[in-house]
């Protein structure tokens, strides 16, 4: 009796022994993969970082080609601002209301074609940008935030889901 007893414990330690282990290594998988996850989120944000001036210059140049007499008050209105015209545009509705949107619709021929492109320009780098993202963007700060909803609006002119 007493030998069963002892084999039924030594089962029972051993089962749980192969139940820790199994933990401990899940447990380790999962540590790794976050860090892995961390470790290129990090990096996205660099690469993101290191293009903000480029979606700041596609920026200004759809929005001086389409808005070409208020292109010019955009710097005196943010003078304090790294990127005004982000800053600017941030400020703008996201639908079909926005000053670029209507101002769009009111282009014809090759101009019309040329403003689409530009604002695509800003559209394409932005998901560019969002791409070296595992699943999706963090929660961003203001500050790059704004570049989100300028994207939201160039989306209006580009058609882009």
């Amino acid at each position: 009796m007493f030998g069963l007893l002892k084999a039924l414990i030594e089962f029972c330690h051993s089962i749980l022994k192969i139940f820790m282990e199994r933990s401990e290594r899940a447990a380790h998988s999962i540590e790794k993969e976050e860090e892995s996850r961390r470790s290129k989120e990090q990096e996205a944000l660099q690469w993101l970082n290191h293009h903000l001036p480029e979606l700041e210059n596609a920026a200004r140049d759809a929005y001086s080609f389409i808005l070409k007499k208020s292109s010019m008050q955009v710097p005196l209105e943010y003078p304090a601002a790294t990127y005004p015209f982000v800053e600017k545009l941030s400020t703008f509705p996201s639908d079909d209301r926005n000053a670029i949107k209507v101002r769009f619709q009111r282009l014809r021929g090759q101009e019309s074609k040329r403003a689409w492109a530009k604002c695509k320009s800003y559209v394409e780098l932005w998901e560019k940008c969002m791409s070296q993202f595992c699943n999706k963007a963090p929660d961003f700060p203001y500050d790059i935030e704004r570049f989100n909803k300028a994207f939201e609006v160039f989306k209006t002119v580009t058609g882009a889901k």
